[in-house]
């Protein structure tokens, strides 16, 4: 799972100026590539100006569909073969990212 604080391109802007930095080392210090002090520094107060804690990561959503079966295959396909002693279950899976407010849940795909 990812973590990182959003914040408005001018607040990004405000960070770079306020400690002379890069926008590069700002990037860093919200998406939590450094944990130096700076960096620290520099999320404590992306935090005073709004910032928000959010986390993404690439989820899974089972929706049918067996990708060998030509017309088959496809969102509302599901395929069950074979009896009590052996079983299969075909689905397809697209993959989404989820972005999750780490104080109030998930807040978009």
């Amino acid at each position: 799972m990812r973590q990182y604080i959003h914040v408005t391109k001018e607040t990004r802007d405000f960070l770079s100026e306020v400690f002379g930095i890069e926008p590069r080392t700002v990037y860093n210090a919200l998406n939590f590539v450094k944990d130096n002090d700076l960096a620290k520094r520099v999320r404590k107060l992306a935090y005073e100006k709004g910032g928000i804690s959010l986390c993404g990561s690439l989820r899974v959503r089972g929706a049918g569909g067996n990708s060998n079966n030509g017309t088959n295959a496809g969102a509302s396909y599901t395929n069950a073969n074979n009896t009590a002693t052996t079983a299969n279950a075909n689905y397809s899976s697209p993959l989404y990212f989820a972005v999750r407010d780490k104080n109030n849940g998930d807040i978009g795909k």
